[in-house]
Order: C-alpha cells, then sequence, then structure tokens
C-alpha cells in the first residue's frame, strides 16, 4: 500500500451527500434485506452513529445496510467517509468488512452487561432467541446467580484452608476454583 493510499484510508474525509448521490455497488457481495429493518430499529432509537464509506464516485464500499435502512426512514441526505481506495482495494474492503465479523465470538461479558442493563425489551429485536431466557440460562447449569465479590473472596478462603492457596495468577486475570464443585473459572483481578 502506498503512503498516500495508507493516509487517505487512515484518515478519510467526511462529507454530507444528498442520499440520491449516493450509489449502492452493483455487485455487493452480500445479501443485506433481512437486516435492513434491524438497522433502521437501532438508527432510530440510537442515531447513525457508523457512517457509509463511500469512493470518490460516491459508489458505497460499507455501508450498503446503513443507507438501505436511512433510505426507508426518509433521510435526505447523511453524512459519509470518502475512501481514497483504487477499484481493488475497494472490492476486497467491501469483502473484508463483512467477513472480519465472522472472526469475532462474544465473551461472558455480553451477560454481565445485559445483566447491568436490566431492561432488555429495547434489544430483544437484535436477537434471534429470547434474550431473557438466555441471560438466565448464562447465570449457569442450575439458574444460579451470577458470582459476586463476595462469592469469589468465601470461595478463595475455603480454597486457602484446603489447599494452601487461593487463587493462581494469570496475567491480569486470576483463576479461581470453587472448592464445593471445583468447577474453575478467571476473574479480572
Amino acid at each position: 500500500m502506498s503512503e498516500s493510499t495508507l493516509t487517505s484510508a487512515l484518515k478519510p474525509s467526511v462529507k454530507t451527500l444528498s442520499l440520491s448521490a449516493i450509489k449502492p455497488y452493483w455487485r455487493n457481495p452480500r445479501d443485506n434485506r433481512a437486516a435492513v429493518d434491524k438497522v433502521k430499529q437501532s438508527i432510530t432509537e440510537y442515531g447513525y452513529n457508523q457512517l457509509i464509506a463511500v469512493d470518490k464516485k460516491h459508489v458505497i464500499i460499507a455501508g450498503h445496510t446503513r443507507y438501505l435502512a436511512l433510505k426507508a426512514l426518509g433521510w435526505k441526505e447523511v453524512s459519509v467517509m470518502i475512501l481514497d481506495l483504487d477499484d481493488k482495494k475497494a472490492k476486497a474492503y467491501r469483502i473484508i468488512d463483512n467477513k472480519t465479523s465472522e472472526f469475532a465470538a462474544w465473551t461472558d461479558d455480553l451477560w454481565t452487561e445485559l445483566r447491568e442493563l436490566g431492561d432488555m425489551t429495547s434489544l430483544q429485536p437484535f436477537f434471534n432467541e429470547g434474550l431473557k431466557e438466555l441471560v438466565e440460562k448464562s447465570a449457569g447449569a442450575d439458574g444460579e446467580a451470577p458470582v459476586s465479590a463476595k462469592d469469589v473472596a468465601t470461595s478463595q478462603a475455603k480454597s486457602t484452608a484446603r489447599f494452601g492457596h487461593g487463587d493462581v495468577h494469570a496475567g491480569k486475570e486470576k483463576e479461581v476454583a470453587c472448592p464445593e464443585c471445583g468447577k474453575q473459572f478467571f476473574i479480572r483481578a
């Protein structure tokens, strides 16, 4: 990648365009239709927070679903990022932008975040599964409550009394074993 392409890719220009001036890529490699209603709802509830990326001719590189959602919502103009990528790089980025999410995975912190939100009604449309049931299931196989700091301290004290040590340090996390059942888990230190 040349220095100028790298610089422009890292620092795209932002411009407000009429939605009618933005052109969907004619051979977009992803079928986004099933996601449009979800993105419409997200934009309605949380705002337009992730800009559509277009090339210098205003052809969409990334953001086809947002474009369709905004159009369905009746928006007339929108801020976009204009990327200075040649045709080959734009084609590659269209694919990469969609494929990289397949490598990500949810961590158990999702359940903590959801529990802390409490009312998850507004999030349910974004999940195929029953969200309340998923969160309850995540608390444990028997539906027990999430582990608290007090539970961890109690478990460590019992482990120290039984084995002479209470934890094993692993970086910024502690591996803790339940002295009752032996189940091991990590907590943030």
